[in-house]
């Protein structure tokens, strides 16, 4: 099952080819047809989707709606947020007992015999679920640009947003580049299988929440859960590639945002941004620090639930800790030693090791640049250092990663906590 982007062409290059197909029926419980998308230009992106779904789904149901809605990307948004912009391809009440058929604004050109000649003669048949037969009113989504039949997906999809077509989807947004958070209803199954190299086992995380079983029920591997309001939030990938210096690199690093098992929005990286989404921790306001699945690096942003709503954004420019008594100023991914000097500013100050490190160490290179707190430094691999420092509210302990410690403003910071002092 593909992961959809936001960009309706990148999804359809992902969907199996219809070279062979020559229509498909949308085929309702009673066995009528209520709808037809031939292999002709202007209906293939649809037929593709359709193809693809009844291959993933075997049913029009609500997941395959869901997962539907998201592979139309662009086009289901703006035919939901500007309608007047939009004509309508087909249209179809449902009043039950009695059932009308499905309708076409749209004119139909018939296709040569010699252009059918050239088709293989499959016809695929996509079945609608009992469900369908529950939504009082059977309205098409509005036809976007030429990509008439995303129809009956958005009418099957009412019943999986719980309500009716007019009820408003969750607002997300995303300030970060690269990544996007939208909402979905169903949450497909992993492309692997779930299972992890022994060197990347430490990544999976134990699942405690009813979300996190959900999602691992899928074969997606669990990276972490934390609380953001009302939700849960749950950071999971498909599978992780084995690197060196105990590091693994996730692949298809997911944020899974969830109500109670259901989830409502999904957070993810396109592929042409180069980099993964990962683990997810929680901040003393309350929000969520996002973290990337690429190795050791600074944080990528942070989650808000906002009004009812939901934002990823940067990573703010300060954090509180020791509930209000410490602030620590945003030194991410900035260099040691422009890193320190603003830690200072802000009433930091360099904590000296209780032991002097061994010669050999890189944190007694860096002392002798003035880098008194460093405490020690790897050596090896990413060439990690750990440096402190305190104020009246507690210990500041920072990480840097580049190993070079004659040259400071090549270390860079990629991590640090509060241990708060007992009041």
């Amino acid at each position: 099952m593909i992961q959809p982007t936001q960009v309706f062409k990148d999804n359809l290059a992902q969907l199996p080819a219809i070279d062979g197909v020559a229509r498909i029926d949308l085929v309702g419980a009673n066995g009528d047809v209520v709808a037809t998308i031939e292999n002709q230009p202007g209906k293939q992106g649809s037929l593709a989707v359709y193809n693809y779904l009844k291959q993933a789904f075997g049913t029009l149901d609500a997941n395959a709606a869901e997962h539907g809605l998201a592979i139309f990307a662009e086009h289901t948004a703006d035919a939901r947020n500007r309608p007047a912009r939009t004509r309508t391809s087909i249209v179809c009440w449902r009043s039950p007992p009695a059932a009308k058929r499905c309708g076409s604004t749209s004119s139909r050109k018939a296709e040569s015999s010699a252009a059918r000649a050239r088709k293989a003669a499959i016809v695929a048949s996509v079945f609608l679920a009992p469900e369908t037969a529950r939504v009082p009113r059977f309205i098409a989504l509005p036809l976007v640009r030429r990509f008439a039949t995303a129809a009956a997906i958005a009418a099957v999809a009412c019943t999986a947003f719980g309500g009716t077509a007019s009820a408003g989807p969750l607002r997300t947004a995303s300030e970060i580049a690269g990544a996007s958070l939208v909402p979905l209803g169903v949450l497909p199954h992993s492309p692997e299988n779930g299972s992890l190299d022994s060197f990347c086992t430490q990544y999976r995380a134990k699942t405690t929440t009813a979300a996190g079983r959900e999602v691992a029920k899928r074969d997606w591997i669990v990276t972490s859960e934390a609380s953001l309001g009302r939700y849960t939030v749950v950071t999971f990938s498909s599978g992780f590639s084995a690197g060196t210096s105990a590091i693994c690199f996730a692949r298809n690093g997911n944020i899974g945002v969830f109500d109670g098992t259901t989830l409502v929005a999904l957070g993810y990286t396109a592929r042409k941004a180069g980099w993964q989404l990962g683990s997810a921790d929680r901040l003393d306001s309350g929000a969520l620090l996002i973290w990337g699945g690429d190795g050791p690096a600074p944080p990528v942003g942070e989650l808000h639930e906002d009004n009812g709503g939901l934002r990823l954004t940067r990573v703010a420019a300060e954090s509180t800790h020791c509930n209000g008594r410490a602030v620590v100023p945003n030194v991410y991914g900035k260099p040691l030693d422009a890193a320190r000097t603003i830690l200072i500013a802000h009433g930091w100050q360099p904590l000296r090791p209780r032991e002097k490190p061994d010669a050999t160490d890189g944190a007694a290179t860096l002392a002798k640049h003035g880098i008194i707190e460093a405490e020690a430094c790897s050596g090896t691999g990413m060439g990690y250092c750990a440096l402190r420092y305190r104020n009246a509210a507690g210990v500041l302990g920072v990480t840097t990663v580049g190993g070079e410690p004659d040259k400071p403003s090549a270390n860079t910071v990629i991590d640090y906590q509060v241990a708060c002092r007992k009041q």
